[in-house]
């Protein structure tokens, strides 16, 4: 299953169609549908044999969100206990953990995790999660992850949909055409996938003409520098 883009073409046919690339609709039809100066996404449900055409909208809940935060903050502990057993363990002077890994440290976590020795269930059950989403709604966390990370959001929009949708007017490129594993795979390979979510959120809902730097990092002073950020 995979989600492509749909656009409807203003021009009518002499039969009175409304018609694009991807299919005719009859105008009446597409008006009570509410598809008329809409976003259109097509659907494509290889395994069941179904398209279906809907307009696009926002799909992410915020309980959503929290669970896969949760999810992943569970996974992460998961991964440090494991990286205790293989890796050389020490400690900043600020109390921060670090790990040492050799070679034949990562060699032999590889064999162990390959012949099943070293199991991952809450990794596995953050997977599930988000494989048990909609595939809208899977492609949407990626995308608010994305806006998290990157920050590239017009704040003077409205904030929640209408922000979210000039961003999924750029960057859909990067969901469209991937399957709900290849979604699922973007979002879990990010170690700061916690932060990324919870700044998503935030820049989504600012107040229209909020400051960008002055919400994510407090108000500016006479010692601000644009570039302090970077040193995250």
């Amino acid at each position: 299953m995979h989600i492509e883009s749909v656009k409807l073409s203003p021009k009518k046919g002499g039969n009175g169609y409304v018609s694009s690339f991807s299919f005719s609709i009859g105008s009446k039809e597409a008006a009570a549908c509410g598809l008329i100066g809409k976003r259109i996404i097509k659907i494509i449900d290889e395994k069941n044999g179904v398209v279906y055409f809907k307009a696009k909208h926002f799909t992410i809940e915020p309980r959503i969100v929290e669970e896969v935060i949760r999810l992943k903050k569970d996974e992460r502990l998961e991964d440090d206990e494991i990286s205790d057993q293989y890796a050389e363990k020490w400690e900043f002077p600020s109390g921060t953990i670090g790990r040492e890994w050799s070679y034949s440290d990562m060699v032999k976590l590889y064999l162990d995790e390959a012949s099943g020795k070293v199991v991952r269930p809450k990794r596995d059950r953050l997977e599930r999660f988000l494989l048990s989403l909609p595939i809208e709604t899977l492609a949407d966390l990626v995308l608010l992850m994305y806006i998290g990370r990157d920050y590239n959001v017009d704040m003077d929009s409205e904030p929640g949909e209408e922000r979210f949708r000039q961003f999924y007017d750029t960057y859909s490129s990067i969901v469209l055409g991937a399957d709900s594993d290849m979604l699922a795979d973007k979002i879990m390979e990010k170690t700061p996938l916690v932060k990324y979510l919870e700044t998503g959120m935030q820049l989504l809902n600012a107040s229209k003409g909020t400051d960008i730097d002055e919400l994510l990092y407090g108000p500016r002073d006479d010692s601000y520098d644009e570039y302090d950020r970077y040193d995250e």
